[in-house]
């Protein structure tokens, strides 16, 4: 069964909003009827995906049951101000309620993306000030 999102459309927002920073961010969508442990799930995955030392999180959205998860390692949380993920997490509560999913997911990674570039910048003799 399709999930109603756009891998294209999702994967090119996440290649355009991570394209000047140093940040790693992975976002999987499921359609399960089945997520029982979304924590527990979405956790596993963050440790197979994010092996390497740079600021990383992971999105886990299950569309069918509307039920997130967000995890993300001591690299991003000490470059991120306080409440900066419970903020993320009001958003995207408040846009899986008002639209579809893939018109949720999308504003929700440029937040993050334009968080990550303001807070994890790529540093390089041309930005140097």
């Amino acid at each position: 069964m399709a999930t109603g999102i756009n891998p294209k459309n999702c994967s090119e927002v996440l290649q355009k909003s991570f394209l000047h920073n140093k940040a790693n961010f992975n976002v999987v969508v499921s359609n399960s009827i089945f997520d029982f442990r979304v924590k527990k799930k979405t956790q596993a995955l963050f440790e197979n995906y994010n092996k390497i030392r740079v600021p990383s999180a992971l999105l886990y959205l299950n569309v069918r049951k509307k039920t997130y998860a967000i995890i993300s390692n001591n690299c991003w949380n000490q470059g991120t101000p306080d409440q900066f993920w419970k903020k993320i997490s009001i958003a995207l509560e408040e846009e899986l309620i008002s639209t579809h999913p893939e018109n949720a997911l999308i504003p929700i990674i440029q937040a993050i993306g334009m968080a990550a570039d303001e807070l994890f910048p790529i540093i390089t003799p041309e930005n140097i000030s």
